[in-house]
């Protein structure tokens, strides 16, 4: 067990093997002969015969209790490693999709923003009916609705208000304001304001 670990562990740390002439000499030829096959593939069953007949050994030499014989010691060690590999393999990808969703989330969130700001350049640019699609900017909306709600918002209106502005353009009625922006029937604006909407609306 003691190299098993210590094989395993340098496995995980990119270190070297381990090394026979550390161990006693009647493990010598174990650990050479697992070198030789590689520490990595015994997550694929491939173990050195020294695993089992060191068990075996162990159980002829133990009269007080009854060992495991030397094949299904290792059977046993294998499927441990597995089991503990896969466990390591989904805690990664539960990470890994853990991560990549909010990245994807992040990403997705960007592209409404950026549709949205787009969509808002059409706002002085629709027929003055549309108008009323838009909040007073892409910032207010975005304030006062979630990221499903702006999506759908987008999804519905996006033909509609390029439409809009096409038509608008065709019909030169394009940057009009709306009847209730005019002075006279508008009473909150002021007699100041008055006189310079007036000018503004004057020809030339």
């Amino acid at each position: 067990m003691d190299i098993l670990q210590d094989g395993m562990r340098r496995l995980h740390k990119n270190l070297e093997p381990p090394t026979p002439e550390n161990y006693p000499a009647e493990y010598h030829q174990l650990i050479i002969t697992q070198n030789q096959i590689g520490w990595q593939h015994l997550y694929k069953g491939r173990w050195s015969s020294q695993w089992a007949q060191l068990q075996d050994d162990h159980c002829a030499s133990t009269t007080t209790a009854q060992g495991i014989i030397g094949t299904q010691w290792v059977l046993n060690m294998g499927r441990l490693l597995i089991d503990q590999w896969l466990k390591v393999w989904e805690q990664r990808n539960a990470d890994r999709h853990s991560k990549d969703k909010i990245l994807n989330e992040t990403i997705h969130i960007q592209a409404l923003q950026s549709q949205l700001h787009e969509l808002y350049t059409y706002k002085t640019q629709v027929c003055p009916a549309d108008a009323s699609l838009f909040y007073t900017s892409s910032t207010e909306h975005i304030t006062n609705h979630t990221w499903t709600a702006i999506e759908d918002w987008i999804n519905i209106y996006k033909e509609a208000i390029i439409a809009s502005a096409q038509q608008a353009t065709q019909l030169g009625i394009q940057g009009n304001r709306t009847i209730t922006e005019y002075p006279m029937f508008n009473p909150t604006v002021t007699p100041r304001q008055q006189v310079s909407l007036t000018a503004d609306s004057l020809p030339g």
